[in-house]
């Protein structure tokens, strides 16, 4: 009886041993205090999704959805006080209007984060925390519907706490309608510098079509309003990005005498930026020109095949070359002077124009289709 007593203290023993061995190695494997991040002596690259390892599932406390109780409410253009320290901070936003909104949060190191329609749709594998254009300020800007509610979320990009000084939801600059909107005149070129958008109202002085036309370096885009409204689909009458010189628009459009319209113009670049640019309006000449005709005489001659070329060349080595003062003359011209439709003026069209003109000198009645083709 002795005998099997001993046996049984020495396995009770072992398993303790065992048990004690166990939940020392477990032990080991992080530590959770308060102050640090957890660090892992174990052997897993702990790869996240969702807040959780693919590899091991433990968790990661930078990535964390919140109970409503952890969520800081914001209000529009009520900056907030300073959260406290936590390894991500989360607001949440309901909007009053329909509405393009801008979040902007500054944080007491490089924080980094972003904005979520639901909770149900968070997914935290939004960027490398080691990327160094990060800073101590993260924007987010989206367009939010009355009554929906948008949530943010804030991180340090490292593995410390953060502490976000203040955190605020405006209207984006770029939505901002002015109170007085200015006239746009007719024939007049008026600057805008480094803004989020501009507003103009501009009513026809005679029935016709009019062209809107932007200039400088930025992307612009243009809306043409019946009312200064954004979210009226009804007052939508035109859209442009393109047309003009480079990223520039040009925008046709007709209208009857004493017809009013209102222009809403911002940069093609998610409206991150303050673009500066000019615009004008001025009516259409509606200009008929004859494929090649380059000085306007109404024939195809040598003349135009060395205008054609002249062109070319300057554009090659960058200069720019008008052969109108008149912008949409000279549009109109560009456009009659690419005879084979690729490519804008090139070589090749220099080529054909005279080889046009070749064969009707002889008395040739060739087609521009006979020589394209």
């Amino acid at each position: 009886m002795n005998f099997q007593k001993r046996i049984l203290a020495m396995l009770l023993s072992v398993v303790a041993c065992v048990g004690s061995v166990s939940y020392a190695v477990f032990a080991s494997q992080k530590d959770v205090s308060n102050d640090t991040a957890p660090i892992y002596q174990d052997t897993c690259e702990h790869t996240y999704q969702n807040g959780v390892c693919t590899i091991c599932g433990a968790e990661d406390p930078h990535w964390v959805v919140p109970a409503d109780k952890d969520i800081l409410p914001l209000t529009l253009d009520t900056p907030s006080t300073s959260s406290d320290s936590a390894y991500c901070v989360w607001y949440q936003f309901t909007a009053p209007e329909t509405n393009f909104y801008r979040f902007q949060a500054s944080g007491s190191t490089n924080i980094m984060g972003h904005s979520y329609y639901s909770l149900d749709d968070v997914n935290f594998n939004i960027g490398d925390p080691s990327d160094e254009s990060y800073s101590s300020t993260f924007l987010s800007a989206d367009q939010v519907e009355k009554g929906q509610t948008i949530y943010y979320y804030v991180r340090s990009t490292g593995n410390e706490k953060v502490s976000i000084d203040t955190a605020v939801v405006s209207v984006h600059p770029s939505h901002i309608i002015p109170d007085i909107i200015p006239d746009l005149p007719l024939n007049t070129k008026l600057s805008n510098e480094s803004v989020y958008c501009a507003w103009y109202r501009f009513t026809a002085p005679e029935d016709g079509e009019y062209l809107f036309q932007s200039y400088g370096d930025a992307d612009t885009n243009i809306w043409l309003l019946l009312h200064a409204d954004l979210n009226n689909d009804d007052d939508f009458l035109a859209y442009s990005d393109d047309g003009g010189e480079d990223a520039n628009f040009l925008l046709p459009y007709t209208l009857k005498k004493g017809e009013t319209v209102y222009l809403y113009i911002n940069d093609g670049y998610a409206y991150s930026d303050p673009i500066s640019f000019s615009i004008d309006v001025r009516k259409s000449e509606n200009i008929q020109i004859i494929p090649g005709d380059a000085d306007l005489d109404g024939d195809v001659t040598i003349r135009d095949a060395t205008l054609t070329l002249t062109y070319y060349a300057e554009q090659a080595v960058g200069n720019s070359y008008q052969f109108s003062e008149d912008d949409s003359v000279n549009q109109a011209i560009v456009d009659a002077l690419n005879v084979d439709h690729v490519d804008g003026i090139t070589l090749t069209d220099a080529t054909l124009i005279l080889t046009y003109y070749a064969e009707h000198a002889v008395g040739n009645s060739i087609t521009w289709d006979d020589l394209i083709s």
